[in-house]
């Protein structure tokens, strides 16, 4: 009851290709946000909000197939992964990578900016530094 990723066709006929197990289990992620983007390699890639290995949210990505990979754990405002949270869906930058935004986390604990590979490779682009209302 976490979250759940699923396709239908024109016809109605609903497909459940992956179902989310928050922070433990084999699919990490809870409540996927945002819209799935399709990058050459035929895989959707989009984020979850929550779950994970730090509870922090994640980047994922899903074969036409159904198999889902994590390729990023959020680590809040220390670690590797600097963000918590990710708003929004992923765009595809010129480099085919994907960048997004989380709502926390980073060095200052009021979000980031960031960019992956589909290889799974995190690197943090930006560190927010206050919170705009």
């Amino acid at each position: 009851n976490v979250g759940t990723v699923f396709k239908i066709t024109t016809a109605a006929a609903f497909t459940s290709l992956a179902n989310f197990t928050g922070s433990t289990g084999s699919v990490l992620g809870s409540t996927p946000k945002g819209a799935l983007i399709q990058l050459p390699d035929g895989s959707l890639y989009g984020t979850t909000t929550l779950g994970g290995t730090s509870s922090l949210g994640t980047v994922f990505s899903i074969t036409p197939a159904g198999v889902l990979t994590t390729l990023v754990n959020f680590t809040g405002s220390t670690g590797i992964a600097l963000g918590a949270t990710p708003q929004g869906a992923l765009v595809s930058g010129t480099d085919g990578a994907l960048c997004g935004t989380t709502n926390i986390g980073g060095l200052n604990n009021v979000g980031s900016i960031f960019k992956v590979t589909s290889g799974g490779l995190f690197t943090n682009l930006v560190n927010l530094t206050e919170r705009q209302m």
